[in-house]
């Protein structure tokens, strides 16, 4: 998906507490997403160590929805086509090997 955003965070270093923001607006996208529209926000919610050296702990929420055009796809005739041939051409080949052994 392709798209753009927009964040914001903050930090409480007197509660030892962090919280961030986000909207990610997505405007396309490739393969089965090509043309993908929509709106998603993410917001986090951390808790601060005074250890440098421990990880954050936190709470991330994303929501929003994104809608993909459906295209209405071509009508499969071809391989109708081919199995239906196949069988034609079995069962005249065997009413030739039929006449071919009487």
């Amino acid at each position: 998906m392709i798209g753009s955003s927009t964040a914001t965070a903050t930090s409480d270093l007197e509660n030892l507490t962090a919280s961030a923001f986000g909207i990610l607006t997505i405007t396309g996208g490739t393969g089965r997403f090509n043309g993908a529209i929509g709106t998603l926000t993410l917001t986090d919610n951390y808790t601060i160590s005074p250890d440098p050296t421990v990880p954050l702990i936190g709470q991330a929420l994303v929501s929003g929805s994104f809608q993909i055009p459906t295209s209405v796809p071509e009508s499969g005739n071809s391989l109708s086509l081919v199995g239906i041939s196949a069988i034609g051409a079995a069962f005249l080949l065997r009413r030739h090997h039929r006449q071919a052994n009487m």
